[in-house]
C-alpha cells in the first residue's frame, strides 16, 4: 500500500552524482494476456530510456550505471516477478548506490520510465490522493457482503447471514396479526443490520477507511443509512447504486466511474482554493515562481499538472531547482546538473519539506500555469 511515509522515504533518496532508473509497468491481464506481452512492453521502455539518456547525458559513468540498472530490472521482471493478482509494478534502481526498491501494484499504472536524479513518484502520488479507501456494504434483509476498497482495489472481506422470517401475510381480526408479524420481522432485520454494523465498525478502524458505501435492497439500504449515526458513529455513510449479487469486477468498474467523477469535483475545488489564495497574495503560478517558493520553504500545497514534463537544473551546492539554464547557480555559484523531469523533481522536493502535493489532470488553461502552481504558507 502507498502512504506518505513511503513517498517521503523515496523522495528523500539522494542519488548523489548518479541517476535513478524508475519504471512504472502495467502487467494487467486485461491488457497483457501473457508474460511475453508485458516483457515486450518492458523492453520497449528500457530502449526508450537508453535513447533519452544519450540525448540528455554525456557522463560515461552514468551510462555504465544505467546499463547495470537496465540489466537488473529486466532480469527481475523476467525471472523473479510473479504477476498473480497484481496489475502493475513499480521499480526504482541505482546500481552504483546499491539502491533497489520494488513495489507490486494492485492497480494498473501507465507504462513509464525515467532516468533522472530523483525517483519517479508522480503516479503514486496521484493514486494516493485520488483512489478511495472505503468499506463497501451490500445488503439484503437476511444477508450482507462486506468488501474493502483500498486505494481503489476491491476485495471481498466476509459474508454475514441471519435468520430473518419471511414476510408472511396471515388472516386476522382487523389486520392485527399482519402487523404483529411485521413488527416481529422488523425486529429480526434490525438485529441483522446491527450485527453487520458491528463488523463494519471493526473494518473501518482496521483499514482506516474514510467512508462506508452501502448498496443492495433499496429499503434495507435506506434503513441502514438512517440508523448509521448510531450504529457506525463518526463515519460518512452513503448509498450507492450497486446490487447485492454484483461481482467484484462490476463493483470495481462502478467505483472507477465514481472516483473519476468525484476527482473532477475535487480538482475543481483545489483550483477554487488556489484562486482565493491568490487574491490574498498566498498563491503563485508557473514553474519559476513555484520553484523559488519551494527554495524559501513557502509552499503549503504544490499543484502539478499530470502531463507536465520539462528539463531543468539542480545546484549541487544549495539544491536550487530551476528551469533557467546557466553555467553556475545564481545563489551560491555552485555547479548545476541536468534534470530530465523538473515536475517530478519539484514533487520530490515538496514531499521532503512535508508539503501537500496534488497531481491533477489539468490546470486552468486560462492562467499562465507553466505546468505547476502552489498555495503558500506565508505571503511573498
Amino acid at each position: 500500500m502507498i502512504d506518505q511515509t513511503l513517498l517521503r522515504r523515496l523522495a528523500g533518496f539522494d542519488s548523489g552524482t548518479g541517476a535513478v532508473t524508475s519504471v512504472m509497468l502495467c502487467v494487467d491481464g486485461a491488457r497483457y494476456r501473457t508474460r511475453d506481452e508485458y516483457l515486450t512492453a518492458l523492453k520497449a521502455l528500457l530502449g526508450q530510456a537508453r535513447q533519452e539518456f544519450r540525448e540528455w547525458y554525456s557522463d560515461r559513468s552514468l551510462g555504465q550505471s544505467l546499463e547495470e540498472d537496465v540489466s537488473r530490472i529486466e532480469s527481475f521482471v523476467t525471472w523473479e516477478f510473479q504477476r498473480g493478482a497484481y496489475r502493475g509494478l513499480a521499480i526504482w534502481c541505482q546500481s552504483s548506490a546499491e539502491f533497489w526498491e520494488v513495489l507490486p501494484l494492485r492497480w494498473a499504472p501507465r507504462d513509464e520510465i525515467l532516468v533522472d536524479r530523483y525517483p519517479l513518484l508522480r503516479q503514486l502520488v496521484r493514486c494516493l490522493n485520488s483512489r478511495r479507501n472505503a468499506i463497501l456494504l451490500l445488503l439484503e434483509r437476511a444477508a450482507a457482503r462486506i468488501l474493502t476498497v483500498r486505494q481503489g482495489v476491491v476485495d471481498d472481506e466476509l459474508e454475514i447471514t441471519s435468520d430473518v422470517p419471511s414476510q408472511v401475510r396471515e388472516g386476522g381480526f382487523q389486520g392485527f396479526a399482519e402487523r404483529r408479524i411485521s413488527r416481529h420481522v422488523d425486529e429480526h432485520v434490525s438485529r441483522h443490520l446491527q450485527k453487520v454494523a458491528a463488523e463494519v465498525r471493526q473494518l473501518v478502524d482496521r483499514h482506516q477507511a474514510g467512508e462506508v458505501l452501502v448498496g443492495g435492497s433499496e429499503s434495507v439500504v435506506a434503513w441502514f443509512c438512517d440508523s448509521a449515526a448510531h450504529w457506525v458513529p463518526g463515519v460518512c455513510v452513503r448509498p450507492v447504486e450497486l446490487s447485492f449479487a454484483q461481482d467484484v469486477r462490476a463493483v470495481d468498474e462502478y467505483l472507477e466511474r465514481l472516483d473519476a467523477a468525484e476527482n473532477l469535483e475535487r480538482e475543481k475545488k483545489l483550483l477554487e482554493q488556489w484562486a482565493k489564495a491568490r487574491a490574498s497574495g498566498l498563491a503563485v503560478a508557473g514553474a519559476i515562481p513555484t520553484l523559488r517558493c519551494l527554495q524559501r520553504g513557502q509552499v503549503d500545497t504544490l499543484l502539478l499538472e499530470n502531463d507536465y514534463r520539462q528539463q531543468g537544473w539542480r545546484c549541487e551546492g544549495c539544491g536550487l531547482l530551476t528551469t533557467e539554464n546557466g553555467p553556475e547557480c545564481p545563489l551560491c555559484q555552485g555547479h548545476m546538473v541536468l534534470l530530465a523531469d523538473m515536475g517530478n523533481a519539484a514533487l520530490c522536493a515538496a514531499l521532503r519539506q512535508g508539503c501537500n502535493v496534488e497531481v491533477i489532470e489539468r490546470l486552468d488553461p486560462g492562467e499562465s500555469w507553466g505546468g505547476m502552481a502552489s498555495i503558500l504558507r506565508f505571503p511573498l
